[in-house]
């Protein structure tokens, strides 16, 4: 389903095992779509109250950006996890499989 390692804000390779045992939403979003930077710090600050609260829960982003470097920006905003824009593949794969038709969409 995800590529073997997963990446943060800070450019870190994290392992997939991170995910072991927590629920995880799956974040499809871009920096150059409107709803999608009205909508995500809203679900930055969900996620920031539900990690507070010790649940185990986590979202992977899937950049639906056009580069890296917008890429690079939107992550910076973000708490979470993502797939690796330079895995195309799979984005590709994540977005086919869970029907991902617009954005934003978290599943």
């Amino acid at each position: 389903l995800f590529p073997e390692q997963l990446t943060n804000a800070e450019g870190e390779k994290v392992s997939l095992d991170h995910l072991a045992g927590k629920v995880v939403g799956i974040y499809f979003s871009a920096h150059w779509c409107p709803p999608c930077r009205q909508f995500t710090p809203m679900l930055a600050d969900f996620y920031k109250r539900v990690k507070g609260e010790g649940k185990k829960f986590e979202i992977v982003f899937v950049s639906q950006d056009m580069d890296n470097y917008a890429f690079r920006g939107y992550l910076d905003q973000m708490p979470w996890l993502a797939v690796p824009y330079r895995d195309a593949r799979a984005r590709a794969n994540l977005g086919s499989r869970f029907g991902m038709r617009g954005i934003p969409m978290l599943k």
